[in-house]
């Protein structure tokens, strides 16, 4: 299988055109200026794109590990866990 945005897990559709959504994170916020308010967007990407986290349907995907990220605020010092 290609590995392409139309067989990724994290695809959704937007039938008939040959664009969709990404739902591998979460929607981005933005200024919808139309409306006057601020509003949620995912990624619309083409079919056949593809990115380095690309899922195979139906895989399952292994448990997110913590990341130990250093601490830089000049106040404290050592680590704390990320969550990727």
């Amino acid at each position: 299988m290609k590995p392409s945005c139309c067989n990724c897990k994290f695809w959704e559709n937007h039938e008939p055109a040959p664009v969709g959504e990404c739902r591998r994170h979460a929607p981005v916020l933005i200024w919808n200026h139309l409306e006057n308010l601020v509003d949620s967007v995912w990624p619309v990407i083409d079919e056949s794109d593809w990115c380095g986290e690309f899922h195979e349907k139906g895989s399952k995907l292994a448990a997110a590990q913590p990341v130990l990220v250093p601490i830089t605020d000049g106040l404290q010092t050592g680590f704390r866990q990320n969550m990727p």
